[in-house]
């Protein structure tokens, strides 16, 4: 039980920890248009990085995140069975890209948008 109040008080700190910074590059880039980042779309590494929305590490902060943005809707409850979901559509995702080595990268971002609507409708595929 320590350890998941050790872990959500860490995940708090990161959390204030990035709103800070947040502030600050918005500030920065009000006086330095130079210094925006670039688009995602632009770097080298962006078919890659598609990818890696569909790992278990980064599924599993989405849901961490969508629990703390609606906490006081009761998501905290329903943490668990989210998590489960996560896994589950995490292994469905691994077994497709396994299977499909060579997707396009169009394919993959749109996959990636619509993961649930797509998720829906594999069994018909």
């Amino acid at each position: 039980m320590g350890g998941y109040i050790a872990l959500f008080k860490k995940l708090y700190k990161i959390k204030k920890q990035h709103k800070k910074e947040q502030k600050i590059y918005q500030q920065t880039i009000q006086i330095f248009p130079q210094l925006k980042y670039p688009s995602l779309e632009t770097c080298g590494d962006y078919e890659q990085a598609l990818r890696y929305k569909f790992h278990l590490s980064y599924m599993l902060g989405e849901v961490l995140i969508k629990a703390d943005k609606t906490w006081h809707k009761g998501s905290g409850f329903k943490l668990k069975n989210d998590i489960k979901k996560a896994n589950k559509e995490f292994k469905i995702f691994k077994e497709i890209f396994n299977n499909f080595a060579k997707l396009s990268p169009n394919i993959i971002k749109i996959i990636s948008k619509n993961k649930q609507a797509f998720l829906k409708e594999l069994p018909r595929i």
